[in-house]
């Protein structure tokens, strides 16, 4: 009964979490800017012990879609992060052309 009663706490905590305002986070690695969106709840541990900034990766120059990726965020489950890079002078000769 009581896992019942923590499984059931488990099921209302994530769909409040997951129903709140998105909350863009990044996090710079090598020549690569992660971009997320998580929940105020998320966002507030995320940024404490996940060493993500509030912000998005267009802000700081990173607007060249690389690629997703899918990772986890422990008791919160998997999150889909979209990966950006820095246009390269190539990208920026073929937007020229």
């Amino acid at each position: 009964m009581k896992n019942l009663f923590i499984g059931i706490l488990l099921i209302l905590v994530i769909t409040l979490v997951t129903s709140e305002d998105c909350i863009k986070v990044y996090k710079l690695e090598k020549d690569n800017c992660g971009e997320l969106c998580l929940s105020k709840y998320i966002a507030k541990f995320a940024i404490q012990f996940g060493g993500v900034k509030e912000g998005d990766c267009l802000s700081l120059g990173y607007n060249v879609f690389d690629h997703k990726e899918n990772i986890s965020v422990g008791p919160f489950g998997n999150f889909e992060v979209t990966i950006y890079k820095k246009p390269t002078i190539q990208d920026i000769k073929f937007l020229e052309n």
